[in-house]
């Protein structure tokens, strides 16, 4: 899915900055304890995603504190991404 795929190449470029040697990522990796990123790194993470795909499931949907793996990150988009289309198709109650 290119929502997964998007999430996977900004989680990748944000940890080579600690790791020049990954080649990928890859659901379950953890990312603070396999990716080594920080809570800097975290935070560029959600900016750079926040500006690529329009979303910031941290503002309302998700805690940043409940993200643990590379999985965890692409359901926390996956459920914002999809929460617009849910709300519209059921928002026109009169």
């Amino acid at each position: 899915m290119e929502l997964e795929r998007a999430i996977h190449e900004a989680v990748l470029e944000v940890a080579r900055q600690r790791r020049d040697d990954l080649k990928a990522v890859a659901e379950d990796q953890r990312l603070t304890e396999d990716l080594g990123l920080g809570s800097l790194d975290l935070a560029q993470l959600v900016a750079m995603l926040e500006i690529r795909l329009g979303l910031d499931p941290f503002s309302t949907q998700t805690s940043v504190a409940a993200v643990r793996t590379v999985g965890d990150l692409c359901a926390a988009y996956r459920r914002c991404h999809a929460a617009p289309v849910r709300a519209a198709a059921g928002g026109s109650r009169s």
